[in-house]
């Protein structure tokens, strides 16, 4: 069940803990189709008989607000999904246990998309994945030219 993008992360979380029965608190999912319609809706479930949380976000401190909130580690698996600029503030927790996966960003897909062709040979590769890496490389590499261009226009500006 993907629900999607639900705002102020805080009170949604302590709706999911209090709540008797997720389908009815959450109603429909990201496409709009109510819960009731799908398999997981014909009977109410809470909180405890969730077992893995999907966590993908690239603010900063989502990732502690929802590790303050749910007891991860225990009963529920937590796997975060971040950009890159959050990565070395997810691994403290990826080694203490309180989170049990981590998908890292950009690098972090493509390691995922090697698995998937290594363990799936017949599957056809994401193209796409090349596109945004060769973007990244020729947006850093210009970058890098402009720091130094600007170092040497600065070093042979001076009088």
């Amino acid at each position: 069940m993907i629900i999607g993008f639900k705002p102020s992360p805080e009170l949604f979380l302590q709706s999911v803990l209090g709540a008797k029965d997720l389908i009815e608190l959450m109603g429909r999912d990201f496409r709009g189709t109510p819960l009731r319609d799908l398999e997981i809706g014909q009977s109410p479930f809470d909180y405890t008989a969730i077992k893995a949380w999907f966590q993908f976000s690239g603010l900063a401190d989502m990732l502690q607000t929802y590790i303050r909130f749910l007891e991860t580690g225990k009963k529920l698996k937590l796997y975060h999904g971040c950009t890159s600029i959050t990565v070395p503030e997810s691994y403290i927790y990826l080694d203490s246990g309180q989170i049990s996966g981590l998908l890292e960003g950009l690098a972090g897909s493509s390691w995922y998309e090697s698995l998937l062709s290594k363990n799936f040979p017949t599957r056809e590769p994401n193209q796409r994945l090349l596109l945004q890496f060769t973007s990244l490389t020729f947006g850093q590499l210009y970058i890098i030219f402009l720091i130094i261009l600007g170092n040497l226009l600065s070093f042979f500006g001076r009088d």
